[in-house]
């Protein structure tokens, strides 16, 4: 979440990003709280855990594809967050409760949707922007967001699960 804010304030001093933009003008396609459909969502709102996303179930975290997963960014906004979405389950990642920017709410789908927002706003994927504007600046030629992309995967600690099984 820490390197998902610093590619967010990246983008704002190549002035390709507004922190206080409605994110839908990003995105290309609206995302509100159905609960209050007219209050935008801000890259700040994201970043500051604010924007009235909750996480939906433990599951989410459990059922994370590992070591990489196969799906994009867009596509889990979209199936999560649009009401045409396939898991928009009666709005289950909105809190009823809060409209943007009222009250500070933990969700790590929130850090989903802004690292597609520094996707849409830097024209590349999330990872590539990361690793061109970040990672290689830094000389940090083991980091990556992917496993695969890692130059020698033989170096890198074994991930485990919940359950304390390997990957």
């Amino acid at each position: 979440k820490p390197v998902v804010g610093i590619a967010a304030l990246k983008l704002v001093d190549q002035g390709k990003l507004d922190l206080d933009k409605d994110v839908s003008d990003y995105l290309g396609f609206p995302l509100r709280n159905p609960n209050f459909p007219d209050d935008k969502i801000t890259m700040r709102h994201l970043l500051a855990h604010a924007s009235s996303l909750k996480d939906a179930s433990q599951a989410d975290i459990s059922s994370y594809p590992r070591p990489d997963p196969p799906q994009q960014l867009e596509k889990d906004v979209r199936t999560w967050l649009l009401p045409e979405g396939a898991e928009f389950a009666n709005a289950a990642y909105w809190d009823a409760s809060a409209k943007p920017g009222a009250k500070y709410a933990y969700a790590n789908v929130g850090s989903t949707v802004a690292g597609l927002v520094v996707e849409k706003a830097a024209g590349q994927l999330f990872n590539e922007f990361c690793n061109q504007h970040l990672f290689a600046p830094m000389g940090l030629v083991s980091t990556r967001w992917f496993f695969r992309e890692l130059p020698d995967p033989a170096k890198v600690a074994m991930p485990y699960d919940d359950t304390f099984q390997p990957y």
